[in-house]
């Protein structure tokens, strides 16, 4: 098994050494920022065409077929080996010499939370604590419970969130947070990983779910379909992953995004929903907002944890009175953090100073509209979509090359096995439809009695 996992490892490396080998050096002069990401996303690239247009070198640590590798602002790639990915990360890190490190995902801040705590190289650990800020914080960051229970502490609105170790914790905190509720998964993002529950039934059936381990079969959809090569090695370790369950809010999503350095904020950016890619998934348009209830948050949690770099919060924010509830921290880059251009929202003018960039380029263009629709996500998610015609829409006109691979499908989309995985998921759509359908021509005295 190890032989094969390190073949694998070493045939990644080549084609990806292969492939970036002409790529220009660093330029003499400037601090270096790594940006690392294990998903394919198209923000990473978007945050590298900004760091380098405002003055920093950008070298970046992913894995095949990222958008970061399309960009001509990347400087230089370093393979992101996803069965010893602490060792890719230290390597990059010390090559590069970067002055500061970016995890675009919580699975890059995951690695460098273990990272420092697993090496004994103390530059590594000064660059990690300087990009990331108190190393004594991070277990908070890494733990949703404690997160949400430290922030109720700081008097931040946010509803309250219990650990679940097993089917009799949940049925106790059922009873302590009533139904409906959510439950969630540590370690996921963009919306999988989370169950709204409606009854206890419902409940035990998605505990199980999310809890299970991941199997063989499992690595290897994800693999050869999603490929996604990241989960071999928590597979191999055998990873549990915790669950908790958060109290159910009534409101639509908000989030903010701040850059901070030795616990003081430099700049915040905030936003509401106005269009999702399906229910509790990720935002395709937002509307940046002024809302000091989110700030406010933002500046208590940087305070009181020492944070430096970049983190970004989620919040439910309620229809009637505007207030926000704080639902989760990313303690990483998000979607929102090269948009924000007026005073206290460049977030890449503060990110160049946190790298040590004396003189910092202003931004290269203005963006006129407070609605932003996030590209490609909202063309795929909805073309007919009325927000579309309202926002601005964030495309990379400058980088042609990095705009002809996000009009592509995602790279996990392309190939036999992926078609094979879309035509499966239309065919079983079409079918709970037609069952849809012929259910509510049911008369109702035959649905009663049902």
């Amino acid at each position: 098994m190890t032989d094969g996992v390190l073949a694998l490892e070493d045939t990644m490396r080549a084609i990806d050494s292969i492939a970036h080998q002409a790529q220009l050096p660093t330029q003499a002069g400037r601090p270096v920022i790594l940006i690392a990401s294990t998903t394919w996303w198209a923000f990473p690239a978007r945050i590298a065409m900004a760091c380098a247009a405002r003055g920093l070198a950008v070298e970046v640590i992913c894995g095949r077929g990222h958008p970061l590798l399309k960009t001509s602002a990347v400087s230089r790639n370093h393979p992101y080996g996803a069965l010893r990915p602490l060792n890719a990360l230290a390597r990059a890190i010390t090559r590069s010499k970067a002055a500061m490190v970016l995890p675009c995902d919580d699975r890059a801040l995951a690695h460098l939370h273990s990272l420092h705590e697993t090496t004994p190289d103390e530059t590594l650990r000064a660059t990690i604590a300087r990009s990331l800020g108190e190393p004594a914080s991070f277990q908070i960051l890494s733990d949703r419970c404690a997160l949400i229970a430290h922030a109720r502490q700081l008097g931040i609105a946010a509803p309250e969130t219990l650990p679940i170790a097993g089917p009799g914790a949940l049925d106790a905190a059922l009873h302590q947070l009533g139904l409906p509720a959510v439950l969630k998964l540590d370690g996921t993002w963009g919306g999988f990983g989370v169950a709204i529950l409606r009854n206890k039934l419902q409940a035990k059936g998605a505990f199980t779910r999310l809890s299970r381990r991941i199997s063989l079969a499992q690595v290897i959809k994800r693999l050869l379909v999603d490929r996604d090569p990241f989960h071999i090695r928590p597979w191999v370790q055998r990873q549990k992953t915790s669950v908790s369950l958060q109290a159910y809010v009534h409101g639509h999503p908000g989030n903010s995004v701040s850059a901070c350095l030795n616990g003081e904020i430099l700049g915040t950016i905030c936003a509401e929903s106005v269009s999702v890619q399906r229910p509790l998934g990720a935002s395709t348009v937002v509307r940046i907002i002024d809302h000091p209830q989110m700030a406010q948050a933002a500046e208590r949690l940087a305070r009181s944890l020492n944070l430096s770099g970049v983190f970004g919060l989620d919040f439910l924010i309620d229809e009637a009175t505007g207030a926000a509830q704080l639902v989760e921290m990313n303690a990483r880059a998000t979607p929102l953090c090269h948009l924000g251009q007026g005073e206290g929202q460049d977030l890449i003018g503060a990110i160049a100073h946190i790298a040590g960039l004396t003189t910092i380029s202003p931004p290269p263009r203005s963006i006129a509209s407070d609605v932003i629709a996030y590209f490609p996500q909202a063309w795929h998610a909805c073309p007919q979509d009325p927000w579309l015609r309202r926002g601005f829409h964030d495309v990379p006109w400058e980088d042609p090359v990095l705009l002809q691979e996000l009009l592509r499908k995602p790279w996990p989309d392309r190939g036999i096995l992926a078609g094979l995985r879309r035509w499966f998921a239309e065919r079983k759509a079409a079918q709970h439809t037609h069952t849809t359908a012929s259910a509510s021509m049911v008369p109702t005295q035959m649905t009663d009695l049902t």
